[in-house]
């Protein structure tokens, strides 16, 4: 099982940025994916204020969204109190 699913998420988890990726919310997805990363259980990777998760529909295996900002997901998948295929996803607002 691979921890990150991209390289952007990668560099924002072990250098606190990442190209395309504004400093105050790769600050705060490195904080989250380092308690993601630490949780033996789901519900110890709700972050203080931002712990919103919540299981993505219809996606086998199930996948999980953690809320970092407005418009800004760490989508990840959950299996023996471990994440991997975590991915930080800016999510597109459309008018």
């Amino acid at each position: 099982m691979t921890m990150f699913a991209d390289k952007r998420t990668a560099n924002v988890a072990r250098k606190g940025r990442a190209r395309g990726v504004p400093v105050k919310i790769a600050k705060r997805a490195a904080r989250q994916i380092d308690i993601l990363s630490a949780a033996a259980k789901l519900e110890e990777a709700r972050f203080a204020g931002h712990g919103r998760i919540a299981k993505a529909p219809r996606t086998k295996p199930p996948r999980f969204q953690l809320h970092v900002d407005d418009r800004w997901w760490i989508g990840f998948n959950w299996e023996r109190s471990n994440a991997y295929n975590i991915k930080l996803e800016e999510k597109k607002r459309y008018a």
